[in-house]
């Protein structure tokens, strides 16, 4: 059932055109386990890791840290030395600050991560490669990377025959079963036709010919 202009309207199953790609865990129905789902945890990390900066930076690069005072402060009175804090030191405006407190009525202790901690890149190079690999693009296209030309072609042509390729046959041959056979119809994809694969096909030509000769 669904509502169209208001109006609530009934389907049945067949009415719809419906595809996933497949999943080894799963049998029957839709995919648990899918690319994006694999890359989006991937990126979850990178992008956790720009707002730590951005948070770090924006507090005026100060760490998290638990301010220690004597006996059992009230709740109004531990929020106004929060406040004060953080219109002590808090914020870029207060990053080179200095200011002088009373020790033995506050002390600041550090129970956070700076980023000198970041300084580890191969994390962000391995999470790079998880997204690669989980959505087939050789790293060389996503970043430009390849060690020579002859290597960025290769992995061009990787791209098309280990992803594009088959993903387009997966496709055509669902919309062909639930919809343009019935119609009479059928669509074919024709990879043959592009640049890279034209450009394989040459050199084969030419091999062959110099082989004969």
């Amino acid at each position: 059932k669904r509502p169209v202009d208001g109006v609530d309207k009934h389907f049945k199953p067949e009415d719809y055109i419906y595809f996933w790609p497949a999943d080894p865990y799963v049998e029957v129905g839709p995919a648990i386990n899918y690319p994006a789902k694999a890359a989006a945890n991937a990126c979850g990390v990178l992008m956790n890791i720009d707002v730590f900066a951005d948070d770090f930076f924006g507090r005026g690069a100060i760490k998290a840290m638990l301010l220690m005072v004597k006996g059992m402060p009230n709740e109004a009175e531990r929020l106004k030395l929060v406040e004060w804090w953080k219109r002590v030191v808090g914020g870029i405006k207060n990053a080179f600050g200095a200011q002088v407190i009373n020790a033995d009525a506050v002390t600041p202790v550090i129970v956070g991560e700076g980023m000198k901690e970041l300084e580890n890149v191969t994390i962000g190079q391995e999470k790079r490669e998880d997204i690669s690999i989980a959505i087939g693009i050789p790293m060389s296209i996503l970043f430009a990377n390849a060690a020579n030309y002859a290597t960025s072609q290769q992995d061009e042509l990787n791209y098309l025959t280990k992803t594009i390729i088959p993903e387009c046959e997966f496709i055509a041959s669902v919309l062909n079963e639930q919809l343009f056979t019935p119609l009479g119809l059928h669509m074919n994809f024709l990879p043959e036709t592009l640049d890279a694969m034209q450009e394989d096909e040459a050199a084969r030509a030419q091999a062959l010919g110099s082989l004969v000769t």
